[in-house]
């Protein structure tokens, strides 16, 4: 039915490359633990939308490392009280992977940027903006695995 339209089920992923090793990202922010969330982010995305498998470095075809370098807030609204009521929170993150066989870089990706807005009206927290804003960048960070066609 579908013959020519241009659909796969094969992998985006690089077919030479069946497994990744996720070393944690560091974190140059003042915030501790997002590095542990994104990184946390970033397996469950490679996980559910690869054919990669993520194993200890000494088992693993590539590598990924990776940095959160800055991570910034900005109030959008406040309410006459000064209370704000909107803020929006930005990651900029760097990210290399890596053919550990030859220590070559596949991919390098340098100030990726993934924001998030906060309505506290609405009961939400920097917890829960920042826990979207990390799974957005994992999907987004995925989708930079894939191969050039």
């Amino acid at each position: 039915m579908c013959a020519g339209c241009g659909y796969s089920t094969q992998s985006l992923i690089d077919p030479r490359y069946k497994t990744v090793y996720v070393e944690t990202f560091d974190n140059r922010t003042f915030y501790p633990g997002f590095e542990v969330s994104l990184t946390r982010a970033l397996v469950n995305e490679i996980n559910s939308k690869t054919n990669l498998r993520v194993v200890p470095r000494n088992q693993a075809d590539t590598v990924i490392t990776g940095q959160i370098t800055d991570f910034q807030q900005y109030v959008l609204t406040e309410d006459p009280h000064d209370n704000v009521r909107e803020m929006q929170v930005t990651a900029y993150v760097d990210m290399t992977w890596t053919d550990r066989r030859t220590g070559q870089p596949i991919k390098t990706v340098r100030n990726y940027t993934g924001s998030e807005q906060i309505k506290f009206d609405v009961g939400e927290t920097l917890e829960t903006a920042t826990s979207e804003l990390f799974r957005d960048l994992a999907q987004e960070l995925v989708e930079q695995l894939e191969a050039e066609w």
